[in-house]
């Protein structure tokens, strides 16, 4: 073998030595890259964006006074507590399209988001003296969640709902004596879960609906 094969082949090695050099140093480099900043920002986007859309929906559901029958339809002529269908959907159909849950799943489950709606009722601004009332099932989320809220203020006049299974939605109670917050509260064994927070005015209570989505 001549020197000329022998500078070759020298040569040929170094040129394999050099590209596994270089391949071992891109895949070293790519391992060392961190995209946590590209995906914590795409995922602070995804909760803006439902944070906004929860925002909205709460809006419109203001607009159409559907906030304030959440909070005020009961599950039934002796039962104080709210009803969870109220908030949790169902279907929509022509005479049903103003109630809380429909406009969330219109806009939420629809979109692959899950949410779970409260009621905070008692003294909204004192943590010690503040009562949860889950008008959904409660569920655990499963990842980034956003918290939006809208106070209601209720007054002794206002009407009670109860829910119809058979329309689907809340109706207004007309019969009898105690269809307002304030004659309902007055009467044992028919009260409402919300409390009447000043007795001596029209002011019954400041409630807060909250919506936990993700």
């Amino acid at each position: 073998m001549g020197p000329s094969d022998s500078r070759g082949q020298a040569y040929t090695i170094e040129g394999i030595i050099g590209a596994i050099v270089i391949a071992s140093a891109l895949v070293l480099g790519l391992q060392a890259v961190d995209i946590a900043p590209w995906t914590e920002d795409s995922t602070d986007r995804q909760t803006e964006a439902l944070r906004v859309q929860v925002q909205d929906v709460l809006e419109a559901a203001e607009d159409r006074d559907a906030i304030r029958t959440a909070a005020t339809c009961l599950d039934g002529d002796r039962n104080p507590s709210p009803h969870p269908a109220v908030a949790a959907g169902g279907a929509e159909n022509d005479t049903v399209r103003d109630q809380l849950g429909i406009l969330l799943n219109r806009t939420l489950d629809r979109n692959n988001y899950r949410y779970t709606v409260y009621v905070d009722h008692g003294n909204t601004s004192d943590p010690g003296d503040l009562n949860t009332t889950a008008i959904t099932v409660p569920n655990d989320a499963t990842r980034s969640s956003v918290t939006v809220t809208r106070q209601v203020v209720l007054f002794d006049s206002d009407p009670i709902y109860e829910f119809d299974s058979d329309l689907g939605q809340c109706v207004r109670v007309t019969s009898g004596e105690n269809n307002t917050l304030r004659s309902r509260q007055d009467d044992p064994g028919r009260d409402v879960y919300i409390k009447d927070q000043n007795e001596d005015s029209q002011l019954f209570a400041v409630v807060r609906i909250r919506v936990v989505a993700w």
